[in-house]
């Protein structure tokens, strides 16, 4: 809920917007593929967003259109959104890659073999995860505000990284067959 949570906020302190508009400016900005922000969950964190007192709803009628509910961040949303946003830059979630850590400590319970070809899978994985990162936003950063285009930056050297990493323990692996189980 976190992140739906600054997603939403985010987006609503930026200007009131009704939710054909949210959804359009997620679709913008990517945040499908980087933020895993799904269509189906926005309208219900909408209203959880709006039992909590952070967003309220506004019936507009424009024209001949139906009614349309427009959202807009309250004080406590923004003071919400400050606190979620404070926390974020500054903490480090160590356990968002749990399982990999994990299972790269418990890895010598499989076969040196079946540990290679899961850590080949993940850094083919990881490469292509990359590749697209790129191509989405090739051309992309020049023209968009300079925090979002840290986003690109960040997600790109952390796969390079990731990349590199993977590498080495793949190298570190076929050095160290005797460690595995047969």
């Amino acid at each position: 809920m976190i992140r739906y949570k600054i997603a939403l906020l985010g987006l609503l302190k930026e200007m009131p917007m009704h939710g054909y508009e949210i959804n359009r400016q997620i679709e913008e900005r990517h945040m499908r593929d980087w933020a895993k922000i799904k269509m189906a969950s926005i309208y219900n964190n909408l209203l959880a967003l709006n039992k909590k007192g952070l967003v309220e709803v506004r019936k507009k009628k424009i024209g001949k259109m139906p009614e349309r509910k427009v959202y807009h961040i309250t004080s406590r949303g923004s003071r919400e959104l400050n606190a979620l946003l404070k926390k974020g830059l500054s903490c480090y979630e160590g356990d968002s890659n749990a399982v990999f850590l994990l299972s790269l400590g418990f890895m010598t319970h499989l076969s040196g073999d079946k540990a290679l070809a899961a850590l080949n899978v993940r850094k083919n994985s990881l490469k292509v995860f990359l590749k697209q990162i790129i191509d989405i936003h090739r051309g992309l950063i020049d023209k968009i505000p300079f925090n979002w285009a840290f986003i690109i930056i960040n997600s790109t050297n952390h796969m390079k990284t990731e990349i590199k990493n993977m590498e080495a323990v793949i190298k570190s692996v076929k050095k160290s067959a005797k460690g595995f189980k047969k």
